[in-house]
């Protein structure tokens, strides 16, 4: 026994170039657990500087869109906790699973929709906080994407019939927020469905003349809905599905209830004093989960 665990050894440090150039391409292509992990960290990193950026650009408009644009850079707490989750997922093999395939696709959409709103609205940033936003929420969106499809290409070899079974199998019980089993699940499925709804009209804002004094404020708003919709959909619904099944106190959820109570923790801050009760009580709801859960079973 000893003898093998030697060879063993031995073959590992001795494996020919090949192999190593191997390793190294999947992990490039986002094929392996190692380059999987990678991406999730460095779309992390890439998520703090991009608000952080947005911010500070921001400044230039006045307070007003200034606290416009801090609303929408809160969402990066709950961004934090999904790639954070989906990291943690990669290095375990497990992102095949669908809560990872529904959190991978909707921190696409939030990447993807946010750069569309972002360049819509380019008058509004500075040349150089415009390419560092929509770079790095490009990029996000690629990272996603690419890790999703590899997730569904086991399903099926043609990648167009693996990815159309994937996006019907991820969704395929939406319907089922309309259907909690119990009263954790009732509330989540409400916050999903009211978040949904303002992300929703806030998108969709009458477009004043960009030259009104009112058009950065409708910019900042627009961009804050279309950077929160996505996301908080895919987490609460997560969530809200998790509740249903047992599974709170599961790690992956519990980072998500921690980043929704920070997310709106921040949030409450900046806000008014309604939409600031409503924010504490969301934040107090994800607290509870967060702490409380950690000491029951998980089934």
């Amino acid at each position: 026994e000893d003898q093998s665990q030697v060879e063993v050894l031995a073959n590992q440090g001795t494996q020919d170039p090949s192999t190593r150039v191997g390793k190294v391409a999947r992990a490039l292509l986002l094929e392996s657990p190692v380059g999987q992990a990678a991406g999730y960290g460095i779309a992390l990193v890439l998520a703090f500087v991009s608000n952080a950026v947005q911010v500070a650009d921001a400044g230039m408009y006045g307070v007003e869109i200034l606290g416009a644009v801090a609303l929408s850079a809160t969402n990066v707490a709950l961004a934090a906790s999904v790639m954070y989750s989906l990291r943690k997922a990669a290095v375990a093999g497990r992102l095949g699973s669908e809560t990872y395939r529904r959190l991978n696709l909707g921190l696409f959409a939030n990447s993807l929709t946010a750069v569309v709103f972002i360049l819509r609205h380019a008058i509004f940033f500075s040349p150089g906080a415009l390419q560092v936003v929509v770079l790095a929420n490009l990029l996000t969106a690629i990272v996603c994407l690419r890790i999703w499809s590899v997730s569904v290409r086991h399903e099926n070899r043609n990648v167009a019939i693996a990815a159309l079974v994937g996006v019907r199998r991820t969704f395929a019980s939406l319907a089922g927020a309309v259907r909690p089993r119990n009263g954790t699940s009732l509330i989540y499925a409400v916050l999903f469905w009211l978040l949904a709804s303002i992300s929703g009209g806030a998108m969709f804002l009458p477009s004043p003349s960009q030259l009104s004094s009112g058009a950065p404020l409708v910019a900042a708003i627009r961009l804050w809905a279309a950077q929160q919709g996505f996301l908080h959909g895919a987490v609460l619904y997560s969530l809200k599905d998790a509740s249903d099944r047992g599974r709170l106190s599961a790690s992956t959820f519990r980072n998500l209830n921690l980043g929704l109570a920070v997310t709106f923790t921040l949030r409450s801050v900046i806000q008014g004093l309604v939409a600031m009760i409503v924010s504490l009580a969301i934040a107090v709801f994800g607290f509870y989960n967060y702490v409380f859960t950690a000491t029951r079973p998980s089934s």
